[in-house]
């Protein structure tokens, strides 16, 4: 997500949606893709530059910060 979304002003609909979070949004998942897998192949997890584990189990505002 695009950081602005995550803030807490954004989890309460305070922030409007514009379609540079979608190309914000989009520039993350294409760098989260590029670190995490090599020719097609999910790299082993010690070998990853950064380790995404914390992020899937967070809420919004946290990864915000």
């Amino acid at each position: 997500m695009a950081l602005d979304l995550l803030s807490t002003d954004a989890q309460q609909g305070e922030v409007e949606h514009l379609y540079r979070h979608d190309l914000e949004s989009f520039m993350w998942v294409f760098a989260w893709v590029v670190l995490r897998y090599r020719q097609g192949v999910l790299l082993l997890w010690k070998s990853r530059l950064f380790i995404s584990r914390p992020w899937s189990s967070t809420t919004p505002v946290r990864c915000y910060l």
